[in-house]
C-alpha cells in the first residue's frame, strides 16, 4: 500500500506447525503535507517438511528475511513521484523430492531399486553428499515513477526501474546418496528498464501510449556430477593429468553462460466510449529482442570418449507486432458482457543445457493468439454475483524442452528446446458468490480446461508418424473448483468472529511434457497427479475497533498427499523424481493495527 496522509501501521506474529515463526511490521505516514513515506519488515523461520532417516538432517524448509520502503512526493496537483526500494534475502535447504523408479547405469545394470509398488511418501529423504544443503537467494531492486499532469486530461509518467537478483541452488535431481544427477547452478542476473507514457483521458476516449527498454545481463555457472552413472563403462584412459585421488570412474559437466538482452517496445492503447453503455478498445504494440550468447560446455571425465567441450558464440533478434481488440456493453446496471482478441508473443533464445553441437540452434519465438467472451453480474441488494468466462489460446512454435539419449558408444545425452508445434487450450470458468443472509457469504469457482496438441514433432516417435500429439500437456487439469463459506458472528462489545472454510478440487493432470515413453502411449503413471481435493479452514476474532485479531489458520486438514512437481530425466539412469505439498499445519496468527 502507497503511503498517503493517513498515518497507519501494523504488527503481525504468526506461531506454527514445523517450527514456523514469522513477524512482519509495517508503518506509514506523512512527513509534510506533500511528502509520506513508508516501510515494513518481515522474517520467516520454518523447520523442513523432509527429514533424511540417516542423518537427520532436514529439507523443503524456509528461512528467509525482507524489507520494503516508499516515498510518495506530492509537492503540487500537476506532479507526483513514487519511489520504492526493495530487498530479500532467502537461505534455505535444499528442495528434496521421492525416486519414483530404478535407477540405471550407463551399462544398464540397477544401482538403485526402488520398491513395486512404491511405497507412500513419508516425506524422508536421502541425498548425494557431494552437494551442499542450500538453495539461497538475493534480490533486491529500486524503482521511481514520476507523473507529470500537463492539463487535466493529459499526463506523462517516466518509470525506471532496476533489480539485481543472485541465486545458487543444489539440485539432487535423482533424490539418492549415488551420484546421478547433481546439479550446482550459480545465477546472477541485473536488468534497468525504462518506460515513457503519455496518457491522454476524456469523455469519450482514453489512450495511452509509450515506449519501453530493457537491458537483462545473466551470468551463470553450472556444475552436475554423474560419477555413479558411468561407474564401470570402461573406456579408454584419458591421458594422465587427472588429478590424484580422483575416483576410479568419474564424470563432470560444467557449463558457463554469458547473456545479454536489449529490447524495446513500442505501443498504443486507445478506449472509446461509443455510447454510456457500449466500449470499444484497440490496441497494438512493436516489440524487438536482441540476445548476445555466449556459452562454454565441457563434460570431463578419466573416460576420453566422455569428455567433450561444446562452445557457443551467437547472437539472434527476434520482432513481433502483436494486436489487441475488446468490447462491452452493460446491458444495466447489473449485467455487463465483453468479447477479447489479443495476441502474445515469447522470445526466442539459447539452449543452455546443451550437449552437442547439434542441439546449439537457437529456438524460435512462442506466438499466441487469444479468444475471451464472458458475461459479468452483480446484484448487490439480492447479495449476488455470477461471473461467465469462456476462452479458446492458441499457441504456434510452442517452446518445450524434451530429452533423448543417443545408443552409441558411449551414449550420448541430449537436452533440447525446440518449437514443438501447436498447443490449443479452451476452457471456461463460473464465478458465483450469495449472500443468503446477513453475515454468510458462500462462494465457488468452477474452471474447465481442455489442452492438446495440434501438433508435436518427434522422430523418435516412428509408431506414430514422428508425432507425440496424443500426448497430454502438463499441468493442464480438465476441472478445477473451489467451493467456500465464510460466517461472521457478531459478540457485541468485545468484537466479532468470522469462520471461514474452504475446499479445493483439481483433477488429473501431468506434472511433465515428456509423460510417456519414447515411442509410446502408455502413460507413466509417476509423472501424473491423480484428481485430489484439500480442505482448508479459520477461525478469527477481531476487536470491536478493528485494531486487534487472533486468528487460528488449519491447512490441508485431511493431510492430503499430492504431488505438486516431477522431474523426467529417463536418458540420466532413468531418473524420474516427484515433489509433494506441504503437510497438514496450524498456525496461530495475531495482528495489531494503529
Amino acid at each position: 500500500r502507497r503511503p498517503d496522509q493517513d498515518a497507519r501501521g501494523l504488527v503481525q506474529l504468526t506461531l506454527g506447525s514445523y517450527g514456523q515463526a514469522e513477524a512482519r511490521v509495517s508503518a506509514s505516514g506523512p512527513i509534510s503535507d506533500t511528502l509520506a513515506v513508508g516501510g515494513a519488515l518481515f522474517r520467516a523461520k520454518r523447520d523442513g517438511f523432509v527429514e533424511n532417516p540417516v542423518n537427520n538432517e532436514e529439507y523443503n524448509d524456509r528461512d528467509v528475511w525482507a524489507g520494503r520502503a516508499q516515498l510518495v512526493w506530492n509537492p503540487s496537483s500537476r506532479f507526483n513521484l513514487y519511489i520504492a526500494a526493495d530487498y530479500a534475502d532467502e537461505d534455505n535447504a535444499m528442495v528434496l523430492g521421492q525416486p519414483t523408479n530404478t535407477l540405471f547405469n550407463f551399462l544398464g545394470q540397477p544401482i538403485f531399486i526402488v520398491p513395486t509398488p512404491l511405497p507412500k511418501y513419508d516425506f524422508k529423504g536421502q541425498r548425494s553428499a557431494w552437494l551442499d544443503n542450500v538453495t539461497a537467494m538475493t534480490h533486491w531492486g529500486v524503482s521511481a515513477t514520476a507523473t507529470f499532469n500537463l492539463s487535466d486530461s493529459l499526463s506523462f509518467k517516466s518509470v525506471t526501474a532496476y533489480r539485481d537478483l543472485h541465486t545458487i541452488d543444489n539440485y539432487d535431481v535423482d533424490a539418492t546418496p549415488l551420484e546421478i544427477f547433481d546439479a550446482l547452478i550459480d545465477v546472477e542476473q541485473n536488468q534497468w528498464s525504462q518506460e515513457l507514457q503519455v496518457l491522454y483521458e476524456t469523455d469519450p476516449l482514453n489512450v495511452v501510449g509509450g515506449l519501453y527498454y530493457l537491458r537483462e545481463h545473466i551470468t551463470s555457472f553450472q556444475r552436475a556430477e554423474a560419477d555413479d552413472l558411468v561407474r564401470g563403462f570402461f573406456l579408454p584412459a584419458f591421458p594422465p593429468f587427472i588429478p590424484q585421488n580422483t575416483p576410479a570412474t568419474f564424470f563432470d559437466r560444467t557449463i558457463d553462460e554469458d547473456l545479454v538482452t536489449k529490447g524495446w517496445a513500442a505501443f498504443v492503447n486507445a478506449t472509446y466510449a461509443v455510447t454510456d453503455r457500449l466500449n470499444i478498445t484497440a490496441g497494438i504494440r512493436y516489440t524487438e529482442e536482441k540476445k548476445d550468447y555466449f556459452r562454454d560446455t565441457l563434460a570431463f571425465s578419466d573416460n576420453i570418449l566422455l569428455t567433450a567441450p561444446n562452445t557457443l558464440d551467437d547472437k539472434d533478434k527476434w520482432t513481433d507486432v502483436s494486436a489487441l481488440f475488446s468490447a462491452d456493453y452493460r446491458f444495466s446496471d447489473n449485467v455487463m458482457v465483453y468479447a477479447r482478441y489479443a495476441e502474445g508473443y515469447k522470445s526466442g533464445g539459447f539452449n543452455g543445457r546443451a550437449n552437442s553441437p547439434a542441439e546449439n540452434v537457437p529456438y524460435e519465438p512462442e506466438r499466441l493468439k487469444s479468444y475471451e467472451a464472458g458475461v459479468r453480474t452483480d446484484w448487490k441488494q439480492q447479495g449476488l454475483r455470477i461471473n461467465l468466462t469462456g476462452f479458446y489460446n492458441d499457441y504456434t512454435d510452442f517452446q518445450a524442452r524434451v530429452q533423448d539419449v543417443t545408443t552409441t558408444i558411449p551414449p550420448q545425452i541430449l537436452l533440447t528446446v525446440l518449437n514443438a508445434g501447436k498447443l490449443e487450450v479452451y476452457g471456461a470458468e463460473l464465478e458465483v458468490s450469495y449472500t443468503p443472509l446477513e453475515g454468510l457469504l458462500l462462494d465457488t469457482q468452477v474452471g474447465y480446461l481442455h489442452a492438446e496438441y495440434g501438433e508435436f514433432g518427434d522422430d523418435r516417435f516412428t509408431n506414430f508418424g514422428g508425432s507425440r500429439a496424443f500426448q497430454t500437456p502438463a499441468f493442464s487439469p480438465r476441472w478445477t473448483a473451489r467451493m467456500g463459506a465464510s460466517y461472521l458472528l457478531g459478540l457485541g462489545s468485545i468484537g466479532d468472529v468470522r469462520f471461514n472454510g474452504s475446499a479445493r478440487y483439481r483433477s488429473k493432470m501431468a506434472l511433465v511434457v515428456d509423460n510417456t515413453p519414447v515411442n509410446s502411449d502408455v502413460e507413466l503413471p509417476a509423472m501424473f497427479q491423480g484428481n485430489y481435493w484439500l480442505f482448508d479452514a479459520n477461525v478469527t476474532w477481531t476487536s470491536r475497533n478493528g485494531k486487534f485479531s487472533v486468528g487460528v489458520v488449519g491447512r490441508n486438514l485431511t493431510d492430503k498427499l499430492y504431488r505438486t512437481d516431477a522431474q523426467e530425466f529417463s536418458n540420466l539412469g532413468n531418473t524420474r523424481t516427484v515433489y509433494y505439498g506441504a503437510p497438514r499445519t496450524f498456525s496461530v496468527v495475531a495482528t495489531s493495527r494503529f
